[in-house]
């Protein structure tokens, strides 16, 4: 597997761990992918006519895009989303290795980085949940300095991924 396309998930990965406090869920969606996930109760949210689920924090300072990869191993789907982080973050650069990790039994690969969108410096977190022949892939992005206050909303989010 390619662990230098993508690095460890700061932003996520220790939020990842994080389940003993509780976020009002909005509801429970189920994904393209075949995999469900709960919306925070004060995030905004929509599900495009490709089944892109997008989630926003109220102050706007974290989006959350979850989009399915049809793809059986995580290098395809890496390559894919590499495609889609360079289209929408200008200068991104990987912090560190990626990870990889379990999310409620599931395989799932973890990245970092950093970038600019529209001139902003911003974090980016990557999220691959392998699920069959697909590849629910979480492309996190928050506005440098502004992502603590929903530490706590990631990690549930994430660990709302189930089948």
């Amino acid at each position: 597997m390619k662990t230098n396309l993508f690095s460890k998930l700061s932003l996520v990965l220790t939020l990842f761990f994080m389940g003993s406090m509780t976020v009002k869920a909005q509801t429970q969606l189920t994904h393209k992918s075949g995999l469900k996930v709960t919306v925070p109760a004060t995030w905004k949210h929509e599900v495009d006519d490709d089944d892109i689920l997008t989630m926003v924090t109220p102050d706007e300072n974290v989006a959350m895009t979850f989009v399915n990869i049809p793809a059986s191993a995580f290098d395809a789907a890496l390559a894919e989303a590499e495609k889609q982080i360079k289209s929408v973050v200008k200068n991104f650069k990987e912090k560190g290795e990626g990870k990889e990790t379990k999310i409620n039994g599931m395989d799932a690969f973890m990245g970092e980085g950093t970038g600019q969108v529209e001139g902003q410096d911003v974090e980016v977190g990557l999220l691959f949940v392998k699920n069959g022949n697909n590849v629910l892939f979480v492309f996190a992005i928050g506005v440098k300095g502004k992502t603590d206050a929903h530490d706590n909303a990631i990690g549930q989010v994430l660990n709302s991924i189930k089948k």
